[in-house]
């Protein structure tokens, strides 16, 4: 598995602890074809962090979608931490809709 778009960290509000687990969203078309669960079986493999990991693991096509509805992708989409962007999509930044903002 390599994120080839995007990855987005959601960060976390004042409720944060020491023992607080890590949220990201992570964009990828080779998660295409694979159940949403097992996307996130997956990176977890990946992880060796001893924190807990959140990962909610979409495609391309799925992020745009939930980027303009009321999700947990707009909420990161605004006020979260982007960290990884592939320079090599020809795609418009994707942004939360109006109504999210």
């Amino acid at each position: 598995m390599r994120p080839e778009t995007e990855a987005w960290w959601q960060k976390a509000g004042d409720d944060w602890l020491v023992d607080s687990d890590y949220d990201f969203v992570i964009v990828s078309p080779d998660f295409a074809g694979k159940r949403f669960v097992d996307r996130a079986v997956e990176v977890s493999y990946l992880w060796e962090a001893d924190a807990g990991l959140e990962a909610l693991c979409y495609t391309p096509e799925e992020f745009r979608r939930k980027a303009r509805q009321i999700s947990i992708v707009a909420e990161a989409i605004r006020t979260g931490i982007e960290l990884v962007q592939e320079a090599s999509t020809n795609e418009e930044p994707v942004t939360a809709s109006p109504r999210d903002t």
